[in-house]
C-alpha cells in the first residue's frame, strides 16, 4: 500500500530499532492520556510499546529513546504522554525535562498544563503545578514531579533524576549529558529520552546517536539498549570505502536539481516523500498538518529569490534532510570543471599532503605536481583506514624516492603510523591549514591550477561549502566526504610554500 492511500495508517519509520521485551505498558500509556482527552497517533503508539516494553525482570528494555521527525508531528506529543505513564502508572519520582531554550520547556509545560486544565481525570491527580523563578514543575497527588528547565553545563546537578528528556537534541553538546547523566546513575530503571528534527550543522551528538541507530536498524550493529526511531526520506544510497553504509535522500528526476520551486521531479514536492518525515501530513484527525499548508510554506521558503539559509531549513525541519545529505548549495568552485588537464606523466612530485574523512574511515594523499602549465593536482593514493599500515608504508616509499615535504594536520590519528613507517612530517596548525584553503581558492579562481580529472577529488569539490572560524574561512569538513581535497589543499601548500610561515589572513564576515 503507498503512504498515501490511507493517511491515517501507521507510516513505518525509515530506520527503527527496538531493544527485545517480553510485556509492554505502552497500550496502557495510550488509554490512560485518551482518558485525558488526548489521543495518540500510530507513531507515537509504536514508540510507547517500545520505550515501555519491559524484560523478564520488570526492567524497562530501553535505557536510551531517541525519535527523528519533522516538526509538528509526533515527537512533543508522544514525550509528554510517556511523562504522564512514567508518572501515574509506573509511579517514576522524578522526571527532568530539558530543552536548548527556556521557550521550549515552557511550551511543554504550557502543553500540559492545558491538558490538565481541560481534563478532570487528569487534574484530580495533580497536587500543584509550579512556574516561578525558582523552578518550573508539575507536581501529582503520587509525589511523582516532573521539572521542566533549560540546558546548561550544569542544569540538573543538583538533583537526582530516574528520567531525562532532551528535547531539540540537535543542540545537546557533551557537557549536557555529562551534566545530567550521573543524576541518573543510582536510579534503577532509569531512562534517558531524547528528540529532533534533522540534524544542524554542529550537531555532532545528534550525528554520533544516528550513526548508532541506524546501524542498528540495518542490523550491523549490537545496540541491545537503544530504542531508535527516524521518520526521513533517507535510504542506504551505496557504501563508503570501507564498506560500511552511505546515506542518503532519493535522488531528483534532474541529477543537478536546485531544488527550487517550479524544479519539475524535485524530491521537495513529491508527497510520498514528504509523508516519510510527516506521518501527520494529510491526516483526519489531530496532530495533523495539511497539504495546503505544505504547499504555502514551499512558495515561502523555496521560490527562487528565496536565501539559501531558508531552504536549507525546508529540507531540514519539513523533510527531516539535512544539509550535508542532500547538498543544497552550488558548489563554491564552480571553475573547477575547467581546470582539468590529462595528468602529466610521470607524475613528478612536488608535495604531499595527508587528510581524512571526519569519521576516520578513509585516508586520502593528494600530491602537487609539476604540471602542463601549473601545478597539478592529484590524488595518488586513497583507501580505507583499516589499511593504515599500507597507506604509510605508501607515503614513505614516495618521499623516499621524490624527497618531498609531507604536509599533515597536527590532529590527525595517522601521524603516529607514518613516523613508525619512517615519513618525516611538517605538521599544520588550524591557521596554516586555513591558509591552504585560502590559497587553494585563490589558484581556482584565477586558474593558476590544474586537475586529472579524478572521481573522488570532483566529489569532494562538489560538496565543498565554507564555514568562518575565528574570523578565518575554511572548508568545512561537516559538509561532506572532502578528505581528498584537503590533501591536496595541504600539498600545493608546501609546493608553494616550503617555508612554513603563515601569511596575515583576511577578516570574513
Amino acid at each position: 500500500m503507498r503512504l498515501l492511500d490511507d493517511p491515517d495508517a501507521l507510516v513505518q519509520p525509515s530506520f527503527y530499532h527496538c531493544p527485545d521485551y517480553v510485556v509492554t505498558i505502552g497500550p496502557e500509556v495510550a488509554d490512560l492520556v485518551q482518558l485525558f482527552g488526548r489521543t495518540a497517533n500510530p507513531e507515537q503508539r509504536l514508540l510507547l510499546d517500545g520505550s515501555f516494553g519491559m524484560d523478564r525482570r520488570g526492567r524497562l528494555a530501553a535505557f536510551e529513546v531517541f525519535v527523528e521527525a519533522a516538526r509538528q508531528n509526533l515527537k512533543t506529543g508522544f514525550f509528554e504522554f510517556r511523562a504522564l505513564g512514567k508518572a501515574l502508572l509506573l509511579h517514576r519520582p522524578m522526571q527532568i525535562w530539558t530543552a536548548h531554550k527556556e521557550s521550549a520547556t515552557d511550551q511543554a509545560l504550557l502543553d500540559l498544563k492545558q491538558m490538565i486544565e481541560e481534563s478532570a481525570e487528569l487534574s484530580k491527580r495533580v497536587k500543584r503545578i509550579t512556574e516561578g523563578k525558582g523552578g518550573k514543575s508539575i507536581e501529582f497527588t503520587n509525589r511523582c514531579t516532573i521539572v521542566f528547565r533549560p540546558r546548561t553545563g550544569k542544569a540538573g546537578q543538583s538533583m537526582s533524576a530516574d528520567d531525562v528528556d532532551l528535547d531539540e537534541y540537535f543542540a545537546v553538546e557533551a557537557k549536557h549529558e555529562g551534566s545530567l547523566l550521573p543524576t541518573m546513575s543510582t536510579r534503577p530503571n532509569a531512562q534517558v529520552g531524547a528528540a529532533s528534527s534533522a540534524p544542524h550543522l554542529g550537531s555532532h551528538m545528534q550525528r554520533a546517536l544516528m550513526a548508532r541507530g541506524r546501524m542498528a536498524a540495518l542490523g550491523l550493529r549490537i545496540e541491545p539498549r537503544l530504542l531508535y526511531a527516524e521518520w526521513s526520506p533517507i535510504r542506504v544510497i551505496g557504501e563508503k570505502p570501507d564498506g560500511s553504509p552511505r546515506f542518503g535522500p532519493p535522488p531528483c528526476a534532474q541529477p543537478k536539481c536546485t531544488h527550487r520551486l517550479g524544479v519539475e521531479g524535485c524530491i521537495a514536492d513529491d508527497r510520498e516523500v514528504i509523508k516519510l518525515a510527516n506521518p501527520s501530513a494529510g491526516r483526519s484527525s489531530k496532530p495533523a498538518i495539511s497539504w495546503e499548508f505544505i504547499a504555502d510554506e514551499r512558495r515561502k521558503l523555496c521560490s527562487p529569490e528565496a536565501p539559501e539559509e531558508s531552504l536549507d531549513e525546508y529540507f531540514k525541519e519539513r523533510l527531516s534532510i539535512g544539509v550535508e545529505e542532500v547538498g543544497l548549495e552550488a558548489s563554491i568552485f564552480p571553475t573547477w570543471p575547467g581546470l582539468k588537464q590529462a595528468p602529466p606523466a610521470p607524475l613528478e612530485v612536488l608535495a604531499l599532503g595527508v587528510a581524512c574523512d571526519n569519521d576516520q574511515t578513509v585516508l586520502s594523499l593528494g600530491a602537487a605536481c609539476k604540471g602542463h602549465a601549473h601545478t597539478h593536482l592529484a590524488v595518488v593514493d586513497r583507501r580505507a583506514a583499516t589499511e593504515r599500515k599500507g597507506f604509510a608504508e605508501n607515503v614513505a616509499r614516495i618521499q623516499r624516492e621524490r624527497s618531498c615535504a609531507v604536509l599533515i594536520r597536527g590532529k590527525n590519528f595517522m601521524i603516529d603510523d607514518l613516523i613508525e613507517a619512517g615519513v618525516t612530517l611538517r605538521l599544520v596548525d588550524a591557521d596554516e591549514r586555513a591558509q591552504s584553503h585560502a590559497d587553494l581558492a585563490t589558484a581556482i579562481e584565477t586558474n593558476a591550477l590544474e586537475h586529472g580529472d579524478y572521481p573522488e577529488l570532483n566529489a569532494a569539490v562538489e560538496v565543498a561549502q565554507w564555514q568562518v572560524l575565528d574570523n578565518r574561512r575554511s572548508l568545512d569538513s561537516r559538509r561532506g566526504e572532502i578528505s581528498a581535497l584537503e590533501s591536496v589543499a595541504l600539498a600545493l601548500r608546501g609546493a608553494t610554500k616550503p617555508n612554513p610561515t603563515v601569511e596575515p589572513f583576511a577578516i570574513w564576515g
